[in-house]
């Protein structure tokens, strides 16, 4: 089975990630790479409890997520 990738850009939006993530753990094709690339945002992910209490459960259940923070924003993708 072919490994898919997801890329997520975030910025300074913790509800709408989790449930992005959320959705993507319920799909029927769990055989996921999930990259989040943060474009500099003011509250780190860590400080959201929901949020690391969600990315622990999905590499608990072997969902690979690569998260990278940018020091400086990069503006619009």
């Amino acid at each position: 089975m072919k490994k898919i990738g997801v890329l997520i850009l975030y910025k300074d939006r913790p509800t709408e990630l989790y449930s992005l993530l959320w959705s993507l753990r319920n799909q029927t094709y769990n055989n996921l790479k999930i990259y989040i690339s943060d474009d500099a945002s003011g509250t780190p992910i860590e400080n959201y409890h929901f949020l690391v209490c969600l990315i622990n459960k999905l590499k608990e259940e072997g969902i690979l997520l690569i998260y990278n923070k940018n020091p400086f924003p990069f503006g619009v993708s």
